[in-house]
This record gives C-alpha cells, sequence and structure tokens, in this order.
C-alpha cells in the first residue's frame, strides 16, 4: 500500500477515532460523576440503605442500629446519607435494620418494653440470628431461657439478616463501621461480630457523636 493510499485510510478513520476519543472522555466523565456523588436511596430490601460508589472495589459498610436501642446512631447515619460525604471511599450506610424501633424508642422502658424493642415482630433478636459456626449455641443464653425472645427457628432465617449477609457478600464490603450510642452495646452484638470475623471482615466500632468525622 502505497503513501497516498495510507492517507486516505487514515482520513477515513477520523471521525472513528474522534468518536472513540468523545466515548473516553464521555466514561471517564461518568466515573467521575459515580464518585463524586452522594449517597443513592435503595428500598429493594427489607430495610432502606443507601449506596455510593467509589474508587476501591470493596465497599465500606456504615451500619447503625441492630437492636433497636441506638437511635442516635441511627438518625445521625440517616442524616449522613443525605449528604455529600466528601469522600471517593465506595461505602454503603445502613442506618438501622428496624428502623421503626430505632425511630419509636422511648426515654423511659419497662423490661417488657427492651424484650420488645431488642427483637423483631416475630420475637427474634436480629443480631443472634446471623450465621456462625457455633450458632446453636446462642439458644443457651440466659435471654433465651428466661423469656420468649429467640435467636430464630435457624440462623438467617429472618429477612433483615438474610439481606445484610447478601448485601455484606454482592459488594465484597471488607470493614464494617458499626455506629453505637451505649458503650455495652458491644456486649449485644457479640454473635454478629462473629461472623463478621467468620467472614473475613474487619470492623470498628465509632460512637454516634464521631460522625461524619469517622468517614473522612
Amino acid at each position: 500500500m502505497n503513501i497516498s493510499k495510507l492517507g486516505v485510510v487514515f482520513i477515513g478513520l477520523l471521525p472513528v477515532l474522534a468518536a472513540a476519543g468523545i466515548l473516553y472522555f464521555y466514561s471517564a466523565w461518568q466515573f467521575n460523576q459515580g464518585i463524586t456523588s452522594e449517597f443513592a436511596k435503595q428500598d429493594g430490601l427489607s430495610f432502606p440503605y443507601y449506596i455510593k460508589p467509589g474508587t476501591e472495589a470493596n465497599y465500606t459498610l456504615l451500619l447503625g442500629d441492630l437492636n433497636g436501642l441506638n437511635r442516635d446512631a441511627y438518625t445521625r447515619l440517616l442524616s449522613l446519607a443525605k449528604k455529600p460525604p466528601g469522600t471517593e471511599h465506595s461505602a454503603i450506610v445502613v442506618p438501622s435494620l428496624m428502623p421503626e424501633k430505632s425511630v419509636s424508642i422511648l426515654s423511659r422502658i419497662t423490661p417488657e418494653d427492651f424484650y420488645s424493642q431488642i427483637s423483631d415482630s416475630r420475637g427474634v433478636v436480629l443480631a443472634d440470628n446471623f450465621c456462625t459456626a457455633d450458632w446453636e449455641k446462642t439458644k443457651d443464653n440466659a435471654l433465651y431461657i428466661n423469656t420468649t425472645l429467640t435467636p430464630g427457628p435457624f440462623c438467617f432465617s429472618e429477612p433483615e439478616t438474610k439481606d445484610l449477609n447478601s448485601l455484606i457478600k454482592t459488594y465484597h464490603v471488607s470493614r464494617v463501621e458499626i455506629v453505637y450510642d451505649a458503650e455495652n452495646y458491644r456486649d449485644f452484638i457479640q454473635n454478629f461480630l462473629e461472623y463478621l470475623k467468620e467472614n473475613r471482615v474487619s470492623y470498628e466500632f465509632v460512637q454516634s457523636r464521631n460522625v461524619p468525622e469517622a468517614f473522612q
């Protein structure tokens, strides 16, 4: 092929190259928009959650109320999800697994109110419903021996725990920021912490008053 023919071919390719360049820069713009956008609310699960794509393949999960007793954690994460996060982290925000309980917590709770508050409508304590190697042993806890509450008929029996597990697996969550109010919150969610360990998901406790500074 002589030089003149090469020139004709090159000229003929110019529109294609130009279109490819435009497509590249448009894709780059779309990607940049995605990583700097606000959290988008999702309603497809048994609880609402908010998601923001970022530069990381693995997501960080900001998890609020697991037992209906952490209203401040719930409200602060809800507020965070509705504001630009100012970060390029890939993140998911779950303010609460039982938002109706997180909203309605009473300032003074009787023992009967307490048992109702920490369990779902079926009397299951969600933090103890996550599958772990020793899950059957949770049924021997004094809480379940002395009350009508239960960790569930089987692990992941509840839609909330099943959905959170699916969310963690689908988005390859590698880290969970556990937002809490009460200092003894850790004692209520030991089974959930074991679930995270067995699935090689790291976690850190964050006082609710430190949100959103913890996510910068």
